[in-house]
């Protein structure tokens, strides 16, 4: 949406920087964000990626129990 008020023009008299924060701004943060969750799981309660997925850890860690098997009659 952002990005089609930025080639149509329609926000002209807005100062460029606000123009810019508000077509960064979302996509900045997730991605800040998405960097920021692994690493504060790594370091807070040991879990990777890996071993939360239940493969064999390749330079130490925390392995993550596996996930419950369900009865064949269910």
């Amino acid at each position: 949406m952002t990005a089609l008020d930025v080639v149509n023009n329609t926000n002209a008299e807005v100062p460029l920087l606000a123009r810019a924060v508000f077509l960064l701004g979302a996509p900045v943060s997730v991605t800040a964000q998405s960097c920021w969750e692994p690493y504060r799981l790594r370091t807070h309660h040991g879990l990777t990626v890996r071993s939360a997925l239940g493969r064999p850890s390749v330079g130490g860690g925390i392995q993550a129990p596996a996930p419950p098997r369900l009865a064949k009659g269910i």
